[in-house]
């Protein structure tokens, strides 16, 4: 990654803006708050030049992108980083292109809760974190779009048995204020080097609930501490909209077979399968990951959605599913991480893969590089549409439809 800096501002665009954030200029999260209304158009424009060209004229047009409700206060996640500076607690993150730290006291692009109770847990630990008793490594906050809120401290030592009692009694007060949106309290201990904001370890109570609900498309869904869930549900449930509405166009859900299958691959908590089997009117889900929480999450919502249908299994795709079964679905769902599909999932797929895929991207260069694979081996792009999951930000989310040619 380049970083660089405006040194003079020759003709601005008519569209150039003054951003309404002060700190917009040293904060390494919103470097296109500066664009006017125009910033999804060419965010999107930008990004699309590193997809092959058959995939761009997939594209579908403007009308069919989807677009986020807000440009602010739409993220239901933070991650402060803790800063003493002349002897007070601030939090922050990172300044653009740097390790140094910059307070956000007053985040513009996060849910107005999680602005709130920033300043209530920096008010609240500064006592113990300027004073060394308690190694605060990151602050993450989650919420619900009705604001219900999760904290999670993460420890960079393990706390004594005094700080623990201190800690409950902290997050206690902190939950029982009755002006407050803070539901549940919890902790981690994360003693490794690096800048991993969280570490893998267990994520346990301090105050308050253990969990809070999500609704998608009508359905609740299970958002635990630090589980993964899209920042800007909003926008989720746009694409869920129009992965369906393309389903429906393309004839997906016309099946007579009761046993065919929609795969959720990298199904995490469930939500894309869910969601779709039950738009698609296709009970018969079967989602994989290897993530044991995640896992766990999605048995959960099919119990609190009454689901009896959708199946979710820990393991590998190649492991659990044998080629026949996963070439006889009627639709496999693709959601990998940043770094796109494993080399092995990939060749899988397609080898015996099913007749379409919808594939869900946050890196254009991996879906650019996966989509090629894809296409070599005998898929045609069906449709390309791309997301705002983060105004402010140069992030595009891709969804990318793929058909199996007949004669392949």
């Amino acid at each position: 990654m380049l970083w660089g800096s405006l040194e003079e501002l020759v003709q601005p665009a008519a569209s150039r803006r003054t951003p309404p954030c002060s700190e917009a200029s040293s904060c390494g999260a919103c470097p296109t708050m500066f664009c006017g209304e125009d910033q999804f158009e060419r965010k999107v424009e930008s990004r699309l030049r590193q997809l092959p060209e058959p995939l761009r004229a997939a594209l579908l047009p403007e009308s069919a992108w989807v677009r986020s409700p807000t440009a602010f206060d739409y993220r239901c996640k933070a991650v402060f980083l803790p800063i003493i500076m002349q002897g007070r607690l601030e939090l922050g993150a990172y300044q653009r292109g740097t390790h140094d730290l910059l307070p956000l006291p007053n985040c513009l692009v996060l849910h107005p809760a999680l602005r709130v109770l920033r300043n209530s847990f920096r008010a609240v630990l500064e006592p113990l974190v300027v004073t060394e008793e308690l190694k605060l490594r990151t602050l993450i906050l989650r919420c619900s779009r009705d604001g219900a809120t999760l904290a999670t401290l993460v420890l960079g030592a393990r706390p004594s048995e005094r700080q623990l009692l201190q800690l409950h009694s902290v997050a206690s007060d902190l939950v029982d204020r009755s002006n407050s949106s803070l539901v549940g309290v919890h902790w981690q201990l994360h003693e490794a080097e690096g800048d991993a904001v969280a570490g893998r370890g267990p994520v346990l109570m301090l105050a308050g609930v253990e969990q809070i609900t999500e609704t998608i498309l009508g359905r609740p869904f299970t958002l635990r501490p630090l589980a993964f869930f899209q920042l800007n549900p909003s926008v989720l449930e746009g694409m869920l909209r129009a992965m369906a509405g393309q389903a429906l166009s393309l004839g997906i859900h016309e099946t007579s077979d009761p046993k065919e299958e929609l795969l959720d691959l990298y199904c995490g908590g469930g939500v894309l399968g869910l969601s779709l089997g039950a738009e698609l009117g296709c009970e018969q889900v079967l989602g994989v990951d290897v993530s044991a929480p995640a896992i766990k999450d999605a048995r959960e919502n099919c119990r609190i959605q009454g689901r009896e249908g959708p199946t979710f299994m820990l393991g590998k795709t190649g492991d659990l599913i044998e080629p026949a079964r996963l070439r006889a679905a009627h639709l496999a769902v693709l959601d990998p991480p940043r770094s796109g599909l494993r080399p092995t999932a990939l060749s899988l797929i397609c080898t015996s893969g099913p007749n379409q895929i919808f594939y869900v991207a946050c890196s254009t260069a991996a879906l650019a590089r996966d989509a090629t694979v894809l296409m070599d081996a005998g898929y045609k792009p069906s449709f390309l549409f791309p997301a705002d999951m983060l105004p402010q930000t140069a992030y595009v989310e891709w969804v990318a439809g793929f058909r199996r040619q007949a004669d392949t």
